[in-house]
């Protein structure tokens, strides 16, 4: 990744990149700043930033995918279901997560015990309950789930979201370090795939 990263931005700053590079870009300096700063939850937004910075490169293969196979209407209709930022990171994941990646999470959230620290920001998941078979519904739920991380630390003022409970407890405070270290790799892979298409 490193190696990448540098014949990308270390070329003499001839840098020939189209335009669709642009999202790439971005999401290097986020996970550049990611990899060296020290506070989890900051580390956990620069992941975030990195799945935001694809939202619109799939949101527009998603939509060049629908002009040919629905009507007017239901193409209309389809577009807006994806005007909210939980529905555009579920796209993200729905593109660049597959079958392994998902029993990997599954498992992973499971060990953590994700549900006892979504109690601390005033949420509810049931992780056990979550489909790996069904890749949508899998990724819907998992893309709620970082959303609401990402609300709870970008809105730590109000009180049901107070991302406080979590940073003062030292149990809880680990598990959201592993949490954070889990999305990272998430969002190295998301990098990954999409620098190989630059």
């Amino acid at each position: 990744m490193e190696q990448k990263i540098k014949s990308i931005l270390d070329d003499n700053v001839n840098i020939f990149i189209t335009n669709d590079s642009d999202e790439g870009l971005k999401s290097l300096n986020f996970y550049l700043s990611a990899i060296k700063n020290q506070n989890p939850y900051y580390r956990f937004l620069d992941a975030y930033y990195i799945f935001e910075s694809f939202f619109y490169k799939y949101f527009r293969d998603y939509v060049k995918q629908l002009e040919d196979s629905k009507k007017d209407e239901e193409f209309y209709d389809e577009i807006g279901s994806y005007r909210n930022e939980q529905a555009m990171l579920k796209l993200v994941f729905k593109n660049c997560l597959d079958k392994i990646d998902i029993q990997s999470i599954k498992k992973f959230l499971l060990e953590i015990n994700i549900q006892e620290l979504a109690k601390n920001i005033g949420k509810s998941y049931n992780i056990k309950n979550w489909e790996e078979d069904d890749d949508e519904k899998f990724c819907s739920k998992f893309a709620d789930l970082i959303y609401s991380f990402r609300n709870a630390i970008v809105h730590s003022k109000i009180e049901e979201q107070n991302i406080e409970k979590i940073k003062n407890n030292s149990e809880l405070n680990g598990k959201f370090v592993s949490f954070c270290n889990k999305l990272l790799d998430i969002a190295n892979d998301v990098l990954e795939r999409n620098i190989k298409k630059w």
